[in-house]
């Protein structure tokens, strides 16, 4: 077992030990679920540091305590005190920049960083290779995160390793669930923004609080005057698993349609279904699943596209049942439906 968990090999029963025997953590390859790529990485980091993080599993798969391990690791490799495996404040400003030519620990976690994303297959061994230079390159491009060149800093290590990534990078597109003003549209237009995202129906809030979310015609005046762009997203109760089913897929579909159509949105946009909770990857296959299916069955031959917004793994499941496009949730960078799961490439 030790030598399955990439620990000292000494035959002693430890505290660390007996707590993973305790929670059934797994220490081979799953099969079917697993990567030996993944499990490589897992046993290098409880080499390291299964002393302060205790043993992780070896299982193969990407989950919440290997995601976390990895920046723990970066934060003993760049010296910041307290490291615990979250990316703050402390981490963000000690963050280095590395380019091709550098070797060491840091560059050996852009290698597992790049691989988990899907950007690098190559040997983790440290060293900062051509290889690694353009899967750096390659993942800018495909995140947008321009220049884009084979360095990493902030932006690529933190993208890397957490979905949020470099919360201060420049953006140009929003969305709100507010009814805009001539003023909010004149900031939004002054600050950089081209594209405003906007919900077709319904309300937010309860009691005194509730107010109308839903976009109007004034509302539509007001953004493309300004030269801004606007995309629908339909939301009228997509954040409890409960909600979940092919028969309100079906009913979101021809409601999202008929409003979409009546505001005056052209052939070929783009209409996002919010899936705005956290669901466990075992219950998205009875819940989320059969709800895309009724709005893509319903909608296949309508006017517009089919897009899905959430995490990462619900995203990834849209792409399979016929979502044409992503909208991905990647500011909840603690969902678990976003924890080492790639981007969906649409």
């Amino acid at each position: 077992m030790q030598n399955d968990a990439g620990v000292t090999v000494s035959g002693k029963l430890t505290v660390n030990l007996m707590a993973a025997l305790f929670d059934m953590s797994a220490f081979v390859l799953i099969e079917g679920q697993g990567k030996s790529g993944v499990r490589s990485m897992q046993r290098y980091l409880n080499g390291k540091y299964s002393d302060e993080l205790g043993i992780l599993p070896c299982d193969g798969i990407y989950q919440r305590a290997t995601n976390t391990a990895l920046i723990f690791a970066l934060q003993k490799a760049i010296g910041i005190a307290g490291a615990n495996g979250n990316y703050g404040s402390g981490t963000i400003a000690a963050t280095p920049t590395v380019s091709q030519g550098a070797n060491g620990e840091v560059v050996r976690i852009i290698q597992y960083g790049l691989y988990v994303n899907g950007f690098y297959d190559g040997s983790c061994d440290g060293n900062y290779t051509s290889e690694v230079s353009n899967a750096v390159v390659a993942f800018r491009k495909f995140m947008n995160l321009p220049p884009f060149t084979g360095t990493s800093d902030l932006t690529v290590i933190k993208g890397l390793l957490t979905s949020n990534g470099n919360t201060n990078r420049d953006s140009i597109a929003l969305d709100t669930s507010t009814q805009l003003t001539s003023k909010d549209v004149t900031n939004f237009k002054n600050y950089g923004f081209s594209i405003v995202g906007r919900y077709l129906t319904g309300s937010v809030g309860a009691g005194a609080s509730k107010r109308d979310k839903y976009l109007t015609a004034a509302e539509i005046k007001r953004i493309t005057d300004a030269g801004l762009a606007i995309y629908p997203i339909y939301e009228d109760g997509g954040y409890e698993i409960e909600y979940f089913s092919r028969i309100q897929g079906y009913r979101d579909g021809i409601k999202a349609v008929n409003q979409a159509s009546k505001l005056g949105f052209p052939a070929g946009a783009t209409i996002y279904f919010a899936v705005d909770v956290d669901i466990q990857d075992g219950d998205i296959d009875g819940t989320v699943v059969p709800y895309m299916e009724g709005v893509v069955s319903d909608l296949a031959s309508s006017r517009y596209n089919l897009g899905i917004y959430g995490t990462r793994n619900v995203c990834l499941h849209g792409e399979k049942v016929g979502m044409k496009y992503s909208f991905v949730a990647d500011m909840s960078y603690g969902w678990s439906g976003n924890l080492g799961f790639k981007m969906p490439k649409n």
